[in-house]
């Protein structure tokens, strides 16, 4: 995997649009790496986005490199805002992003009420709660080529129920 130096902070997000936007269109889908070994992946939100921190993120456009917020069990997931993400409110269409795509992260439970590893459910996916972005838990989990990024993390820990915290190990990095 060829990684590059980062564009702008992990924690942040850069406008593309505007006077105060620049244009990194040219390194959309590039792969980075810090110094513990997570794997970041430069995208641009194609629709706005309510929350960025601990949310998980689906395809709009491989080809184009957009995300916006997961909201069904069987999106394909493009990767996870990190848990310190300064954008602590709605972020725009057209921004560029850093999403986590492997190592260790923090995601937010969706409203399910049990604990997705106490349940004998390790495998993570997008939950189709209402709040967007969320995740939850399967019992099995198959990788195809078809849809190689529905399952997108292997739980860690934390406790089940709305908003609860949940540790994962990311799974995206292979594709």
């Amino acid at each position: 995997m060829d990684m590059a130096t980062f564009p702008f902070k992990v924690s942040e997000s850069m406008a593309s649009t505007g006077t105060s936007g620049i244009d990194l269109d040219h390194l959309l889908g590039q792969r980075f790496m810090d110094t513990d070994g997570k794997v970041f992946m430069l995208v641009k939100t194609g629709a706005s986005c309510a929350a960025v921190r601990k949310r998980v993120f689906k395809w709009t456009s491989r080809s184009a490199y957009t995300v916006e917020l997961a909201t069904a069990l069987t999106d394909q997931i493009a990767g996870v805002g990190v848990s310190d993400h300064q954008d602590t409110g709605t972020l725009a269409s057209g921004y560029y992003l850093l999403l986590q795509r492997g190592g260790r992260a923090t995601v937010t439970h969706g409203n399910e009420a049990t604990n997705v590893a106490a349940s004998g459910k390790p495998y993570l996916i997008a939950s189709d709660d209402t709040d967007t972005g969320k995740i939850e838990g399967v019992a099995t989990a198959t990788l195809t080529t078809e849809a190689p990024d529905v399952v997108f993390g292997i739980y860690v820990s934390g406790t089940g129920g709305d908003d609860a915290d949940i540790v994962c190990d990311l799974i995206l990095a292979r594709v």
